[in-house]
């Protein structure tokens, strides 16, 4: 619900600041709620850390997200409770902006894409998630359409799998 809101809200102020020629404006805002992998900036906007995983800007980005974090956290909720699926979205978003705070900061292949580099998404919350019920329950069964019943362990897999060939890519923050 976070997500969907703050995604709204994101998107109403931009036209509203579009329309009053302010574009920029907006856009210095909205940064401040990425989480920046260089640490100086970072220091300046540590909560940055937490805003991020609650921020999209782009429609299909907040929909796969959330309909993973939906599909996948009803699974723990079914068998753990609410409480659980939060902590893991909340854990899982803190340790992946770490993470990639310190793969940008200390692996050589980033090392020019440090200054100016910001992540935003729900996807390390929703990996976590994934991952944590692939473990939990790693017989439960979807059933994709074209495909038919897939067990999530599966799934799992193929999405850590091309999480990390993409590592390197044009999103290689996003797929840390």
């Amino acid at each position: 619900l976070i997500n969907l809101i703050v995604f709204v809200t994101a998107r109403i102020l931009k036209v509203f600041f579009d329309l009053s020629g302010a574009t920029e404006t907006f856009f210095w805002i909205f940064r401040k709620l990425q989480l920046p992998a260089e640490v100086g900036t970072f220091l300046l906007q540590p909560w940055s850390i937490v805003t991020y995983f609650f921020t999209h800007y782009d429609f299909f980005h907040v929909l796969f997200n959330m309909l993973f974090l939906f599909y996948f956290g009803r699974i723990i909720q079914e068998f753990l409770n609410s409480k659980r699926v939060i902590a893991l979205y909340v854990m899982g978003g803190l340790a992946g902006g770490i993470l990639y705070i310190l793969m940008y900061n200390f692996i050589p292949f980033y090392s020019d894409r440090v200054v100016g580099s910001m992540m935003l998404g729900a996807s390390a919350g929703v990996f976590a998630i994934v991952v944590g019920a692939a473990v939990f329950r790693p017989d439960y069964t979807f059933f994709l359409m074209f495909i038919g019943p897939v067990k999530i362990k599966y799934i799992a897999i193929f999405y850590v799998f091309m999480s990390f060939i993409g590592s390197t890519g044009a999103n290689a923050g996003g797929e840390i």
